[in-house]
């Protein structure tokens, strides 16, 4: 079992409300507007719109790594575009993503090109194909970013035998940790 966590504004979601009309969402016209956070920033704009500059359009695939995690975070009746004309859809929907949606949709998936996924893994392990151990150096310089998407007990191994310990430990970075540890902070290689 992992979490699969993403720091920097790994994905976006820009989304308008387009749940049953008994839903809680609401939708103000006009410009995006702020509306909280899934990895990052989260606008809500009106239709099956282009990604706001400086985003792409997420993948199927980029969906498909981190499924849990967005799904977690959409409304229970969203529909978001994927790259492709793909979609995913909310909790409602069983999370489900799909190659092809013909339907204009309410959502779309964004992310900012380049930026790292970061995987805990459960135990003190390899990562993984794809995957390697963020160095202690990477982690000081979002150590809060990081910090966050720790549990508040987590003692997380990094490269080269470092670790970062969660809130409850006041978000310590060591270079060296000689203990055996519960999980492990991992990035994409890409």
């Amino acid at each position: 079992m992992k979490k699969t966590l993403l720091f920097s504004v790994g994905i976006a979601l820009m989304t308008t409300a387009c749940g049953p009309a008994d839903t809680t969402e609401t939708e103000v016209p006009g410009p995006a507007q702020n509306h909280g956070a899934l990895y990052g920033e989260v606008q809500k704009v009106v239709g099956d719109t282009p990604c706001p500059t400086g985003y792409s359009i997420a993948t199927p695939n980029d969906a498909l790594a981190n499924q849990n995690t967005i799904c977690g975070k959409m409304g229970t009746w969203d529909i978001a575009r994927l790259s492709g004309s793909g979609a995913m859809k909310g909790p409602g929907y069983g999370c489900a993503i799909t190659s092809y949606e013909a339907a204009p949709l309410g959502n779309t998936l964004c992310k900012l090109p380049g930026q790292t996924n970061l995987v805990e893994v459960f135990g003190d392990s390899p990562c993984g194909a794809g995957r390697t151990l963020l160095t202690p150096q990477e982690a000081r310089t979002r150590q809060s970013e990081v910090c966050a998407k720790l549990d508040m007990w987590d003692i997380a191994r990094l490269d080269g035998g470092g670790a970062m310990k969660g809130s409850g430990y006041g978000c310590v970075i060591t270079d060296q940790e000689t203990q055996k540890l519960g999980h492990a902070l991992c990035k994409s290689l890409n």
